[in-house]
């Protein structure tokens, strides 16, 4: 390699003497984003990999220091061993209440979080510390929470061997009931237990803003299974049936 007294110069001031995008560059260049093909920062050739490599991506906005103990692939590819340079490292935009996540590496803002669990720990002493709270509040000038609103939902989710959602979801549903106007200090409200059997979603217990427990109508042709201690309410003999035994 040639070794020049001087600062190295271009005879057109307005030509480039290095190219970062080129990919070219030992510790230093830009890319489009993380995966794609060529442009990709994952696709940067072994050779020119290195310790504490500079990664600019326009896509996202962002530059990233490599932190990895090696230059494998494995290791190059895993976005845990790239550490945000510079800034807050956040991307912009996002709406009220939206929740930072981290997709491919970039960060993305989504309206929702998705987590394998979740745990809410209370350090007080007042129990209302750790409520999980739905707030339903339409945006604009007049509005209010109706009679029929969701409150909030709670609900589980099962996949096909296709990995679609199936339908038929077991959920515990808060309704607005009662509403006595947009300054009605009070908020009534049920609570709906919904569940599922073969190829039908219902309701199957409600409680309520006045305590009542309303339990899932049949009709006789959907009498549920017999099971000891069961109960259900025949909406065609208008009866109540308890079960005797399981069988």
């Amino acid at each position: 390699m040639p070794i020049f007294p001087g600062p190295v110069r271009h005879n057109n001031p307005d030509d480039a003497i290095l190219d970062l995008t080129k990919r070219q560059v030992v510790g230093i260049g830009i890319f489009e984003d993380i995966t794609t093909a060529v442009t990709g920062r994952n696709a940067l050739h072994a050779n020119m990999r290195t310790k504490g490599y500079i990664a600019t991506l326009t896509g996202a906005n962002v530059t990233h220091a490599y932190t990895g103990a090696t230059t494998t692939y494995d290791d190059w590819i895993d976005t845990n061993n790239w550490s945000t340079i510079g800034g807050s490292g956040l991307p912009s935009g996002g709406e009220e209440d939206d929740v930072l996540t981290s997709i491919s590496g970039n960060a993305t803002w989504r309206p929702t979080i998705n987590t394998t669990a979740l745990t809410v720990k209370n350090h007080s002493v007042n129990p209302g510390d750790s409520e999980i709270i739905f707030s339903k509040k339409d945006t604009g000038s007049g509005a209010f929470t109706e009679d029929g609103d969701i409150l909030g939902r709670i609900k589980a989710e099962g996949f096909d061997s296709s990995g679609n959602v199936k339908l038929g979801n077991p959920s515990i549903t808060f309704v607005a009931s009662d509403s006595s106007g947009s300054h009605s200090y009070f908020q009534s409200s049920s609570i709906k237990l919904g569940v599922s059997g073969s190829n039908v979603q219902f309701t199957g217990l409600e409680i309520s803003g006045d305590r009542k427990i309303v339990v899932s109508k049949a009709t006789d042709s959907q009498v549920p299974e017999p099971a000891y201690g069961g109960f259900y309410y025949n909406s065609t003999q208008d009866s109540y049936f308890v079960g005797r035994n399981s069988n």
